[in-house]
């Protein structure tokens, strides 16, 4: 009996074929967690339902028309429940689970109906008969002795691997057994098309990249005392690597070299654990080029994967079809990639998504500016780092200048052991890195925006540069059309597309540092207003730094663009101001820390800000702000998804069917839905800017809808994203050009500048009118 024919080339797979290709494949994902013949077992048995008449037909007439009318998913999961749910409930669950779902999302075991999806779906496909099926599988594929064998072996995987699991680490593990299956039937399924043998993933070779790495780390030169600390840093790092434990924090100041010192530490890691994975998570794609820069310097091209919203391709390359399949897949040595994309893995449900979850396991994962994690995935994201640290044999590095208190919730707490700080922090040490002062000039009135302005003027007159970054968009544009200079004057937003912005900080990174090494005339002085998008990472430095009030996180990352490197010799001044009327509604995460900062700048009075004020800080911000570390639900009020993936208990409770409660009580599809790792319901519009234009202009005319499609491929850098009621008032100015064809929109010429990127008033070109 067949799995599938591929009808262009004659290829066909038989089911046996097929059940132990994915059987293997499985048995390999999982072997690092001890679930490997519960995989083994759950691959070869998945697609038991295609042993009937009915489903051979339908592969030989190849009617596309009838595509998924052969339910074939749900023959073992029935088995697996009448032979086994109560001998083990929980190893059958997981099972079937994966099994009757391996074609779309994990189901809601209970769903907010509080009805028993779980029980009410084997029941659906039990009363459709399956019996004959599994006689015809038997002497097919595999033997039921054999099975037996097979499920005795899991029982003991089970046993150990889910000792002193809670309800949502069980979920996580249930999730894991998904995705190793969905990637395993998908992947063969792929090698059978391209006429290729399906390969099991190997650790790789990190020899040649650590040698590249130790070349570079004995390049650094010691010609000043903050190259000197930063050998120190790079050194401690290397030595870490040698004890193996779940998770580290590198907490060094801004400025001290953490992304090579962590990529040190990374493949030394790897390559004395044989670790498959070393991933880069950051959480801004502004910092992810020159990340990546520096990660393929030391890797090798080959060895590295990018898997973020900046990386464009053309659609019908050999290079796409490629990137395509590592994407899907994450089986490259290195990859660099999003919080959003590490969070998707996790939480999304997706399938597309939820496939690459398993590739997480046996890594090293290095978390850049941890602290920037929002504040509802906090939960989510310290239980999944528990769970591949402790489970999936997966270490994690938590960086950042200012490391947040992550262990101190009182629910949903990150396991950090007393010893995880690669270096301990040393006030004497870190000194070098001390290149600026916080200074605090915020009151309770705050200051009226001409008045930054003006500020920001009498600061000007003493320095070469100025950086200026406010909470909000209306906050720096108005200030920044406040300021009335002659020098030289630039914007930073997200109301710029990312092919400006990416434009806009090479040049800020040039002008800042020439005129740090220059003596310039007033009118060659730089000033830069920007919302946070310039916060982590950016390589430029200034003279100084205004930063309205918000989390001491933020302060501390503004602060870090100012003398960043030392170049100048005094110590720098980094003022913090309170803007009169600011409004953050809007913006629930920055307000809270904004209160939470103002408090620990009231308690200090006029100390400096140093690591007992970052960790007050944090005390206050967590502890006031806890019930929302577990996601709420906006639509339904004190709800929260983690309580969904966790007992269930709100909807378990109120079942009725209580006799025949499942294990596993979590509504996987509900919360998968649900999640937004950006909490964003903005839509992207495409600008005139640049090559922008020449899309829109392609994109509105008459060309065929193939050519539209691979345009709208190629436009992710020139959108800017707006909300429902940006979008409302722009389309009522007529700003706003639908693109039905491809179901897009664009923005009308005169609606986007080369100064401040997206207008909400049209500016007219005089000359052509």
């Amino acid at each position: 009996m067949l799995a599938r024919i591929i009808h262009e080339t004659g290829k066909e797979q038989t089911i046996k074929e097929h059940s132990e290709n994915t059987a293997k494949i499985c048995a390999d994902k999982l072997k690092h967690i001890g679930l490997e013949k519960t995989a083994y077992l759950t691959g070869m048995l998945h697609d038991a339902g295609k042993c009937c008449c009915e489903f051979q037909r339908y592969l030989e007439e190849n009617n596309r028309s009838k595509r998924g009318s052969v339910i074939h998913s749900a023959a073992a999961a029935v088995y697996l429940y009448d032979k086994y749910y109560e001998r083990n409930k929980l190893l059958t669950q997981l099972m079937a689970d994966a099994i009757i779902r391996h074609h779309g999302r994990l189901f809601d075991c209970i769903n907010l109906d509080a009805e028993n999806i779980f029980y009410n779906t084997l029941m659906n496909h039990k009363n459709k008969g399956y019996s004959g099926i599994m006689d015809e599988f038997f002497q097919e594929v595999i033997s039921e002795d054999t099975i037996e064998l097979l499920f005795c072996e899991a029982e003991r995987e089970i046993a150990e691997c889910t000792d002193g699991l809670n309800e949502f680490g069980l979920g996580m593990l249930q999730k894991e057994l998904y995705s190793a299956l969905i990637d395993a039937d998908r992947y063969d399924a792929y090698c059978l098309e391209a006429e290729i043998e399906p390969e099991l993933l190997r650790i790789p070779d990190w020899s040649q990249a650590k040698e590249n790495m130790e070349k570079r780390r004995n390049e650094f030169t010691r010609d000043t005392e903050i190259n000197k600390v930063r050998c120190i840093i790079s050194d401690k790092c290397y030595e870490a690597a040698e004890i193996k434990k779940g998770i580290y924090r590198l907490a060094v100041p801004t400025g001290a070299g953490k992304t090579l010192s962590s990529l040190r530490f990374a493949l030394n890691f790897a390559d004395k654990y044989n670790k498959k994975h070393i991933f880069y998570v950051i959480p801004y794609t502004t910092i992810i080029d020159q990340t990546a820069e520096e990660v393929r310097s030391i890797c090798g091209d080959d060895m590295v994967l990018e898997h973020h919203s900046n990386v464009i391709i053309e659609d019908d390359s050999d290079e796409y079809l490629k990137y395509q399949k590592l994407t899907e897949r994450w089986t490259a040595p290195v990859i660099l990639t999003t919080v959003v994309q590490f969070m998707n893995s996790l939480y999304a449900g997706k399938p597309a998504c939820a496939r690459r979850m398993n590739e997480l396991c046996n890594s090293v994962i290095v978390i850049d500016e941890v602290q920037a994690i929002p504040m509802r995935l906090i939960g989510l994201f310290n239980e999944a780092i528990n769970f591949l640290t402790e489970q999936c044999d997966t270490s994690v590095v938590l960086c950042t200048a200012t490391q947040p208190s992550l262990d101190k919730l009182k629910e949903h707490s990150l396991h950090i052991g007393e010893d995880a700080d690669i270096v301990e922090h040393d006030e004497e040490l870190f000194n070098v890195f001390k290149r600026t002062e916080i200074v605090n000039k915020f009151t309770n009135d705050g200051m009226e925006i001409e008045e930054i302005a003006d500020f920001a003027m009498d600061i000007l007159s003493n320095e070469n540069s100025l950086l200026i970054v406010t909470n909000t968009t209306k906050e720096a544009k108005d200030i920044y059309e406040a300021i009335d200079c002659d020098c030289e004057k630039r914007y930073l937003t997200t109301k710029k597309c990312k092919a400006h912005r990416s434009k806009e900080i090479e040049k800020i990174k040039e002008r800042t540092a020439y005129l740090s090494k220059n003596e310039i005339a007033p009118h060659e002085k730089l000033i830069v207003v920007s919302t946070q998008l310039v916060e982590a990472g950016v390589d430029f430095s200034f003279g100084s730094v205004i930063r309205a009030v918000a989390g001491i996180d933020n302060i501390i990352q503004a602060a870090g663009r100012c003398n960043r490197n030392g170049e100048f010799s005094d110590v720098k001044s980094v003022y913090v101001v309170n803007i009169k009327n600011e409004r953050l509604t809007m913006l629930r995460d920055i307000d809270n820390a904004k209160k939470a900062a103002k408090a620990v700048f009231v308690r200090l009075k006029n100390k400096p800000i140093d690591d007992q004020a970052v960790k007050l800080y944090y005390k206050a911000y967590i502890r006031d702000n806890e019930r929302d570390c577990k996601y709420p639900l906006k639509s339904r009020n004190n709800e929260y998804l983690m309580d969904l993936l966790s007992d269930n208990y709100h909807y378990k409770s109120q079942c009725d069917d209580k006799k025949n409660l499942p294990i596993l009580c979590q509504a996987f599809e509900t919360a998968g839905r649900a999640f937004r790792a950006i909490d964003n319901s903005s839509i992207s519009v495409i600008v005139p800017y640049e090559k922008g234009k020449e899309y829109i202009d392609i994109l509105n005319g008459n060309a065929d809808i193939k050519v539209k499609k691979k345009i709208i491929a190629k436009c992710n850098a020139y959108t800017v994203n707006l909300y429902d009621w940006e979008l409302t008032e722009l389309e009522k100015k007529g700003a706003i050009i639908p693109i039905e064809s491809v179901g897009a929109y664009a923005l009308a010429e005169e609606f986007y500048g080369e100064d401040i990127g997206l207008r909400t008033e049209a500016q007219w070109d005089l000359c052509n009118m």
